[in-house]
């Protein structure tokens, strides 16, 4: 009886000294039974091995967008997600089709874009389909002593002219959408058009160094600057030759926020410069031989100038007639 009590004992001792069970799942029989038994579902608080599970949704934790490849077979294995994932609705399909809108790359129908070096004339013999691919012209651009010229619309691509751009003597030219990309330039002179009722392809314009209006005797309007901010000097006509006959007032310049010096001459049907803003750094002004353009408006614009109107202005609405011709005042 003796033996069988110490017996007893050492068995209720060795079952003491047994490892406890780790009721929070943190031991090693736990861990294994957690993985196996429920496959697919988050672990992370039973097994702290969650970086091995599959994601459950498919959504959130991939390893690449599927629409920046365009080809989720690169992704890795995600059969787990095959029954949540869209692919029609998150592939990318843009980077694989060619552009065809001419905003970015190369313009439509080019298969690369084209810097002109140096200076191009446009003649009636120019090849107008030739340039459709120009995007920049490093010199001066001249269309000028055409017959037939109607249009150089193929060179509307065009955002960038280095030089002067001189439009003129042109006998049919009546568009400009040849500049409809243009934004800036240095200096556009429009001379001798006389088809060309209005600057319609000039709309992208909101910098011009130097504009010179002069011949363009169909030329109604000036509508098309509406987008032009900064003007450095603007001729209207040039003093002891010719203006614009059939230009009636600068509606399309309200928005300047710049202009430095002004001369109308010889523009026999304009009437009003009231579209130009007042305050905007007017420092010149000549005005000459405009029969119906008052006197009084140019002496408003000439106050900011401080410049003398004895000297500046002559020939024009509401002043005694000149002695002689009027003198065209040079700028000093």
């Amino acid at each position: 009886m003796a033996n069988r009590r110490a017996l007893l004992g050492l068995g209720l001792f060795l079952c003491g000294c047994q490892k406890p069970v780790d009721e929070t799942g943190t031991g090693d029989t736990d861990a294994t039974t957690s993985t196996t038994s429920v496959p697919g579902t988050d672990a992370a608080g039973q097994t702290g091995a969650s970086e091995t599970s599959p994601p459950t949704t498919g959504t959130a934790t991939t390893d690449a967008p599927t629409s920046t490849t365009g080809d989720i077979s690169t992704t890795g294995d995600i059969s787990s997600t095959s029954t949540t994932v869209d692919v029609s609705t998150t592939v990318d399909t843009a980077t694989t089709e060619p552009d065809t809108t001419g905003t970015t790359g190369s313009p439509s129908g080019c298969d690369e874009t084209v810097v002109f070096e140096g200076s191009l004339e446009i003649t009636d013999a120019t090849d107008l389909a030739s340039l459709e691919c120009i995007v920049e012209i490093t010199g001066d651009l001249h269309v000028s002593n055409t017959n037939s010229l109607v249009s150089f619309s193929e060179l509307g691509n065009v955002k960038h002219i280095g030089g002067s751009i001189v439009i003129g003597p042109n006998a049919k030219l009546a568009s400009l959408d040849g500049l409809k990309s243009l934004q800036q330039t240095k200096w556009l002179s429009l001379r001798e058009n006389p088809q060309l009722t209005s600057l319609a392809g000039l709309e992208s314009l909101t910098e011009v160094g130097d504009l010179m209006l002069e011949g363009n005797h169909a030329l109604t309007n000036v509508k098309a600057l509406a987008n032009l901010a900064v003007l450095g000097s603007l001729g209207l006509g040039t003093c002891g030759e010719t203006g614009n006959d059939a230009l009636v007032d600068l509606q399309g310049l309200e928005n300047l926020t710049a202009l430095g010096a002004l001369d109308i001459d010889g523009n026999d049907a304009l009437k009003s410069i009231a579209a130009l803003p007042h305050g905007i750094g007017l420092s010149w002004l000549t005005a000459h031989n405009n029969p119906q353009l008052p006197a009084a408006m140019l002496e408003e614009y000439l106050a900011e100038t401080m410049l003398n109107p004895e000297e500046q202005i002559c020939g024009n609405a509401g002043m005694p007639p000149p002695d002689g011709l009027c003198g065209c005042t040079i700028p000093p």
